[in-house]
């Protein structure tokens, strides 16, 4: 029962986090859902891109609700439809300009709502490292629950984390499918 005590403490600061989106978008003129998909565009790094497909499936929304948000974000001029550059057939959302100036806006905002207190009880960089580690094993064990094909995040933790792959549930053991996490 410890390790479920776990699962509702992370729980628990997903919640936290979601009541600060709401406020660091709200500051920005945004809605929180906007916000989440800057913030999944922007963690994939330069340049800053991600195919339509890759956001619902990270998002765990809709195609079509995907499509709406990157409308109303494409409107603002916070991103933009480009050509795939390794798919002439479809394309990629990229951050303008003043897209990218307003998720870091919003990732320094939401560092000093939720971050900063963080150096309150992670005053050694030794343990920051240590506790950074478990939270790398636990994001792959959740990503290898999901299906590669369903997770469009790549993630270099193979050399982080020593983490046994969970056997999935068949057919004759279970018609449940693990949930994926959600970032």
């Amino acid at each position: 029962m410890e390790h479920f005590g776990i699962l509702l403490r992370i729980r628990a600061l997903a919640m936290l986090m979601d009541q600060q989106a709401v406020v660091v978008s709200k500051e920005l003129g945004l809605k929180g859902p906007e916000l989440y998909l800057l913030y999944a565009i922007r963690r994939g790094g330069e340049p800053y891109r991600m195919r339509p497909t890759d956001i619902y499936k990270l998002l765990r929304v809709t195609s079509g609700t995907i499509t709406y948000r990157i409308d109303n974000l494409e409107q603002a001029g916070l991103v933009t439809r480009i050509p795939d550059p390794e798919d002439r057939r479809s394309v990629v959302i990229q951050l303008t300009d003043s897209g990218r100036e307003l998720v870091d806006k919003a990732v320094d905002s939401t560092f000093r709502l939720l971050g900063e207190p963080l150096t309150t009880i992670f005053k050694d960089p030794a343990e920051v490292r240590v506790f950074t580690g478990v939270l790398k094993k636990l994001g792959l064990l959740y990503d290898r629950m999901m299906d590669d094909s369903e997770n469009p995040l790549v993630h270099d933790m193979e050399s982080d984390a020593e983490v046994v792959k969970p056997k999935r549930a068949t057919a004759k053991t279970s018609t449940r499918k693990a949930r994926p996490r959600q970032s």
